[in-house]
C-alpha cells in the first residue's frame, strides 16, 4: 500500500513540474473565482426562482438583524485579515529566526489560553455587546505594537492578539445568536452564518489584496495600520446600531465556568461538538503559521506575492461557504460535518507524499474549501448544542485544548520537519473525523428512539378487558 501511495506521488511530482509562484498563483485564483461564481449563481439563482427558500429575502426580522449585525462583523474581520497576510514576513524582516517566530506565535496562542475563558464568562455576565467594542481597542492597540521591531513590544502585540481573537471568535457569535433566539428564529441561524462566512472569505479576499498592494508601497507594516482604521470605523457601527444582551447574570467567572463545565459533562453532544471545534481549529491555527515557510522551501529564489495567496485562500473558503447551501437540503449537517473533516485531513496529508509546490498550493485551497464549508456547519450545530446563556463561556472552554495543542506544536517548531507538522494536522483532522462520527450515530440513535415515541403515542388504545 506503502508503495503505491509513493508511486502515486512521484507520478503526481512528475507531473506537476517546477513551481511559478507568480503564475500559478494567479491561475489558481482565477480558476478558483469562477469556481465561486458559479456556484454562487447555483445558490442564489435557485432562491430567485423559488427552488431555495431563504429567509433574507422573506423575513423582515433577519433582515433587521442582519443589516445590523453583518456590517460591524465585516469590518471587525478585515481588521483581523489584514493582520494575516504578512505577519510572518513582518518578523522575518525584522530578523527573527524561524524559532523565535515561532515564539512569538506561542505568547499569542498563551495568551489566547490564559484570558480566553475568562473573556468568555465576562462577556455573558457584562454583555457581549461591550465585549464587541472593547475588541475594537484591543485589535488596534495590537497592530499599533507592530510598528516597533524590538521582541518584547511584539510579544505584548501577541497577547493583545490572543485577547482580541478570543473576543471575535465568541462575542460576536453570542451576540447574533441571543438575538435569534429571543425572537425564536434559531432555525435560521445557519442561513445567518452561511452569509456571514461568505462575505467574511470575500472581506479577507478584500484585505489580501489590499495588504499586498500596501505592503509593496509602504511596507510590511502598512497593513497592520490600515488594520485600525477598519476598527475605529466598526466601533460606531457596533455602538449605534446595537442591543446589549446577556448570557448568565451570576457575579462571578468562577459560577459561569462552573455551569459551563455542567453543561459539557451532562451534555455529550456539547462535549462533542467542541472537542471537535477544538481539534479542528487547532490544525487551522498550526496551517496559518506553516502555509508561509512551506511555500517558501518548495518555491526557493522565488517573490511569493503572499496577499495574493492569501485572496486565493479566501476564494476557495467562499466556495466552500456557497456549497453548504447547495448541499444542506441533500444530507443531514452531521454527515456534511464528517465529509468536510475527512477532506480536510486528506489536503494536509497531500504536502508530505508530494514536494511539488503546484500541489502544496492545491492541498491548501483544498484545505480552505473545507474551512469554509466548517464555519456555517460547526456554527449550526453550536447554536444547536450549546446552551444559549453560557455560550460565550462554553466556546472559550473549548478554546483551552486548542492552545494547549497550538502551544505544543508551536513549541518544537524547529525539532520537527515540514511532513511532520502536516501529519500532526492531518491525523488531528482524522480524530475529529472518529467523533463526528459518534455525534452523528448519537443523532440517529435520538431520531430512532422518537420515532418509536411518536409510534407508541400515535397506537390507538386497547381494548378494556371487562371481565
Amino acid at each position: 500500500m506503502l508503495f503505491h501511495i509513493r508511486h502515486l506521488a512521484n507520478t503526481l511530482d512528475s507531473y506537476a513540474g517546477e513551481c511559478d509562484a507568480g503564475n500559478d498563483v494567479s491561475f489558481a485564483l482565477w480558476a478558483a473565482t469562477i469556481t465561486c461564481v458559479i456556484i454562487h449563481v447555483f445558490v442564489y439563482g435557485g432562491a430567485s426562482s423559488g427552488k431555495l427558500d431563504l429567509p433574507i429575502f422573506s423575513n423582515a426580522n433577519f433582515r433587521n438583524i442582519a443589516c445590523r449585525y453583518l456590517p460591524a462583523f465585516f469590518l471587525a474581520t478585515f481588521s483581523d485579515w489584514m493582520t494575516g497576510p504578512y505577519i510572518y514576513r513582518l518578523y522575518e524582516h525584522y530578523g527573527f529566526t524561524t524559532n523565535e517566530i515561532g515564539i512569538l506565535f506561542v505568547v499569542g496562542f498563551a495568551s489566547s489560553l490564559v484570558f480566553g475563558t475568562c473573556i468568555g464568562s465576562v462577556a455573558d455576565r457584562t454583555g457581549r455587546k461591550a465585549s464587541c467594542l472593547l475588541f475594537c481597542f484591543v485589535i488596534s492597540l495590537a497592530c499599533v505594537l507592530k510598528n516597533f521591531s524590538g521582541f518584547s513590544p511584539l510579544a505584548l502585540g501577541r497577547v493583545f492578539g490572543g485577547i482580541y481573537t478570543s473576543l471575535l471568535y465568541s462575542s460576536f457569535e453570542s451576540w447574533v445568536g441571543s438575538e435569534f433566539v429571543k425572537l425564536g428564529m434559531e432555525k435560521d441561524l445557519p442561513q445567518l452564518y452561511s452569509l456571514a462566512t461568505f462575505g467574511n472569505a470575500l472581506v479577507a479576499v478584500i484585505a489580501g489584496f489590499t495588504a499586498n498592494g500596501l505592503a509593496e508601497v509602504y511596507g510590511y507594516t502598512a497593513p497592520f495600520n490600515a488594520a485600525i482604521g477598519s476598527a475605529i470605523l466598526c466601533f460606531p457601527a457596533i455602538y449605534f446600531l446595537w442591543g446589549e444582551n446577556y448570557g448568565t447574570q451570576k457575579s462571578e467567572s468562577y459560577f459561569a465556568i462552573s455551569d459551563s463545565l455542567k453543561h459539557i459533562r451532562n451534555d455529550r453532544g456539547v462535549f462533542l461538538i467542541g472537542s471537535i471545534s477544538a481539534l479542528f481549529e487547532a490544525a487551522l491555527y498550526v496551517f496559518v503559521f506553516l502555509w508561509t515557510p512551506s511555500l517558501e522551501l518548495r518555491c526557493k529564489g522565488q517573490e511569493i506575492p503572499l496577499g495574493h495567496v492569501f485572496a486565493l485562500y479566501m476564494v476557495c473558503k467562499m466556495c466552500g461557504t456557497g456549497f453548504v447551501s447547495l448541499l444542506e437540503k441533500m444530507m443531514s449537517i452531521e454527515f456534511m460535518l464528517q465529509c468536510v473533516l475527512f477532506f480536510a485531513g486528506t489536503s494536509l496529508l497531500l504536502p508530505v507524499f508530494v514536494k511539488s509546490g503546484r500541489i502544496a498550493l492545491f492541498g491548501h485551497a483544498m484545505f480552505e474549501f473545507c474551512v469554509g464549508m466548517y464555519w456555517p456547519v460547526v456554527m449550526s450545530l453550536r447554536g444547536k448544542f450549546v446552551d444559549e446563556s453560557v455560550r460565550s463561556t462554553t466556546f472559550n472552554l473549548f478554546r483551552v485544548p486548542l492552545n494547549i495543542m497550538v502551544v505544543f506544536c508551536l513549541l518544537f517548531i524547529e525539532k520537527l520537519a515540514e511532513h511532520q507538522i502536516y501529519i500532526v494536522c492531518g491525523a488531528t483532522l482524522f480524530i475529529a473525523l472518529v467523533l463526528a462520527t459518534s455525534l452523528r450515530r448519537r443523532r440517529r440513535l435520538r431520531t430512532v428512539d422518537l420515532s418509536t415515541k411518536q409510534r407508541m403515542l400515535e397506537r390507538p388504545a386497547s381494548p378494556v378487558n371487562q371481565y
